[in-house]
């Protein structure tokens, strides 16, 4: 199983500010746009043997 995790940009609105939130930036500033995190499961084939696959 492979496992990979991808960040969005959304709109910045302030529903989508208010459901997802805005990532941490430095004291005093705000970041640009809301951030939305994605995690992405692929189940990885098993390996086919080149005698099977000849078959």
């Amino acid at each position: 199983m492979a496992v990979h995790e991808i960040v969005l940009d959304v709109p910045n609105s302030k529903a989508n500010a208010r459901l997802f939130g805005y990532p941490v930036s430095l004291k005093g500033t705000k970041a640009a746009f809301v951030k939305v995190p994605v995690v992405l499961q692929k189940l990885k084939p098993k390996p086919m043997s080149f005698k099977r696959w000849m078959s």
